[in-house]
């Protein structure tokens, strides 16, 4: 699932040999690769489609990125720069104690586990390049909340499903805490501020939930 020149790797096994040999398994492993593909999917894309299922947004998405990045989201692949990731084998599952994921759009971050079913549980944050971050939020401006001090826009996330087929879900416990729940809360008070008759002044809205 992911080609590329491998510039490092370094490897520690332990087990023995026998019907249970995978099982009894156990391995440190750290690795760099650099100028590669991950021909699961193209991971901007995907988390682009997750950003659309926030309960904030409102605009689309995947219509905010400019025309000079098209081909690489209509690409059915991620190019890949560099690579790192130290990981722990042991009880059939790859333990990702970290890994960095450098592409010419984002930079990923993730650890969790791989399973040696191709299962995935990662906990993600997905960085996008400040070029793009700006370009999106251009045109969703919701999501202005998840600008960092460099203009990159983080999104935590989850990457679950297989590492043939992964899926993305937004993390949205982290996002909150990133500063969507102050969207969600002048939407709200927005929202209510017109049921009421009181035009789409926040204040209201503030009073009505004691915020």
């Amino acid at each position: 699932l992911i080609t590329g020149t491998l510039e490092n790797l370094t490897v520690g096994a332990s087990g023995s040999a026998g019907a249970d040999m995978l099982q009894q398994l156990q391995s440190d492993i750290s690795m760099t690769l650099r100028n590669g593909t991950f021909t699961g999917g193209n991971l901007v894309s995907l988390v682009l489609q997750s950003l659309q299922e926030l309960p904030f947004v409102s605009g689309t998405v995947e219509g905010a990125i400019p025309a000079a990045h098209s081909e690489e989201i209509a690409s059915p692949n991620t190019a890949i720069e560099e690579l790192t990731s130290k990981a722990r084998v042991a009880g059939e599952q790859i333990n990702i104690t970290s890994l960095t994921m450098k592409s010419p759009l984002f930079l990923l971050e993730s650890k969790g586990t791989i399973g040696f079913d191709q299962s995935l549980n990662l906990k993600t944050t997905f960085r996008f390049t400040p070029t793009l971050s700006l370009a999106i939020v251009a045109k969703v401006r919701e999501l202005n909340k998840l600008l960092d001090n460099e203009n990159r826009l983080v999104i935590p996330l989850q990457l679950l499903g297989t590492a043939s087929a992964p899926v993305v879900v937004p993390n949205i416990e982290e996002i909150m805490k990133l500063g969507a729940g102050k969207v969600l809360q002048e939407k709200a008070a927005d929202l209510i501020g017109k049921a009421f008759g009181k035009g789409t002044s926040s204040k209201s809205g503030k009073k009505l939930f004691g915020f």
